[in-house]
């Protein structure tokens, strides 16, 4: 008989990142059994496909807690992964690996000499580590330098942005490699969209993600009262995980700026499901970041909420750089802004006057060109003939 097990392993968790979710997705339709091993640190509330088993740590830890606990705790924590991960390798005995981060990538470099048959390996990279971001004893450091060696057998490597390729070391890499950008999925996406039409009473902006500065949120605060938006309704919605002292800043922000409360509605953290079921009440996406440090900077096609809102039929403001120029001039819908107060008032203006059209360009994007089913596709046709 033959094997068609996939094991897929993040040393995170696949509920916190949506692309990992499309991925499980998309291999339980062509492959018999997928076997899903991750760290137990977020609360779970995913319908998982039926050929889906779930492999969690054994102790649950909230990821916020894992990140500040001294370094003994977590090169235990580290130290179970690892050995389940051997576990779930010996029993099942797939055929294909797919390892979701550096950490994960180290797991399995450290057992790999004590494991015959090797499965084929398929390393993806969802975030950028930089030798700077790392303290000297860490566990980080060691994957970053355990990367760097890593890709004279990895056989399969893919990334969601291509101007993430510059760092890393490919010298020795003499596998496929494959842009897999963090577009959504088309069933599920699909399950939320409404066509849309320009509404009368209040005209919804949204953010969702790791809510802080860099991302125009504070600058859109300001224009809220502004005599533009006397006739045409605007509200912000916030929807993530946003710190204390941030949420202060903003709501003092309000009251310097004279603005009402209903003009803003922060939205907690949730389920992935409940992204879009929020942002599918809404009407623009905020799809700016500022920020300059390598995973920031090279966001073009990795930065999920972007299309997830044009999945929706949402307009998209985006900050006019070259990493969101390059990718998405060519979309009416992508309107840039340089987070001026003019120049955002002109995008928000530019969206409701077009409103309808611009909605509906959005969703035809997504479900023609825009969407993970067709990049990944792709990679799994050719591991299936490999």
């Amino acid at each position: 008989m033959t094997n068609k097990k996939v094991l897929v392993s993040t040393y995170s968790h696949p509920e916190l990142y949506p692309p990992t979710l499309n991925a499980v997705g998309s291999l339980s339709k062509k492959f018999d059994k997928i076997l899903l091993h991750f760290n137990n640190v977020a609360e779970s509330d995913w319908n998982y496909p039926l050929n889906v088993s779930l492999f969690p740590s054994r102790k649950f830890i909230h990821w916020r807690k894992l990140m500040v606990s001294p370094l003994f705790k977590k090169i235990n924590f580290f130290r179970e992964f690892t050995v389940q991960l051997y576990q779930i390798i010996k029993k099942e005995n797939p055929k294909y690996l797919l390892l979701y981060d550096p950490m994960a990538l180290l797991a399995f470099s450290i057992l790999r000499r004590f494991l015959s048959p090797i499965p084929m390996i398929w390393y993806h990279n969802h975030d950028i580590i930089t030798k700077s971001q790392t303290s000297l004893f860490s566990l980080t450091r060691l994957a970053y330098y355990n990367e760097r060696k890593s890709f004279k057998w990895i056989q399969v490597f893919s990334l969601p942005s291509e101007q993430r390729k510059l760092y890393f070391k490919l010298d020795d890499f003499k596998g496929a490699y494959f842009l897999l950008p963090n577009y959504p999925a088309l069933d599920f996406y699909n399950q939320f969209y409404q066509k849309k039409t320009k509404p009368i009473a209040e005209f919804k902006i949204i953010y969702q993600g790791f809510i802080d500065v860099g991302h125009g949120i504070e600058e859109i605060i300001e224009i809220l009262g502004d005599k533009q938006f006397e006739n045409i309704p605007v509200k912000l919605v916030l929807k993530g995980y946003i710190k204390d002292h941030y949420k202060k800043k903003l709501v003092d922000l309000m009251l310097v700026n004279n603005i009402s409360a209903l003009k803003i509605e922060f939205v907690g953290v949730g389920p992935y499901k409940s992204v879009p079921e929020i942002a599918s009440t809404c009407h623009i996406g905020i799809g700016i970041n500022t920020k300059v440090d390598p995973t920031n900077a090279t966001l073009g096609t990795s930065s999920n909420k972007i299309y997830e809102y044009a999945a929706l039929g949402l307009p998209v403001l985006l900050y006019d750089a070259p990493q969101f120029r390059n990718n998405l001039d060519k979309y009416d819908w992508a309107i840039f802004t340089d987070i001026s107060r003019n120049s955002l008032k002109n995008g928000i203006i530019e969206i409701i006057s077009n409103y309808d059209y611009l909605s509906e360009s959005a969703h035809h994007t997504f479900l023609n060109e825009l969407n993970f089913d067709l990049s990944f596709d792709k990679v799994i046709n050719f591991i299936k003939n490999e």
